[in-house]
């Protein structure tokens, strides 16, 4: 997980580093989060076995203007993961 978090940091969260791990971020699941914020949103990168799913935790609400429609950024995050070298996104159909 740290190398994968590394990896992330390193292509899409300008060097924010990863952090927490085993911080209870997701119950019993191992989870990382970035130490600091990104654009208003926490990153937690959480799985097992190379098997890994990332998800943003809102620092504030987005405003009712914002671009993300219902400050959701799924679509957004999904397409910045496939632009970083070795990472493969799987949707959920």
């Amino acid at each position: 997980m740290r190398e994968t978090a590394a990896l992330l940091s390193h292509h899409l969260f300008a060097g924010i580093p990863f952090g927490g791990e085993n911080e209870g971020w997701r119950d019993e699941v191992p989870a990382m989060r970035t130490e600091r914020h990104f654009l208003g949103w926490y990153v937690v990168l959480w799985g097992e076995d190379g098997d890994y799913e990332v998800t943003l935790q809102e620092k504030w609400l987005p405003p009712k203007s914002s671009s993300l429609p219902n400050g959701d950024a799924s679509d957004w995050l999904a397409w910045k993961l496939s632009q970083v070298p070795g990472i493969q996104v799987v949707s959920e159909a």
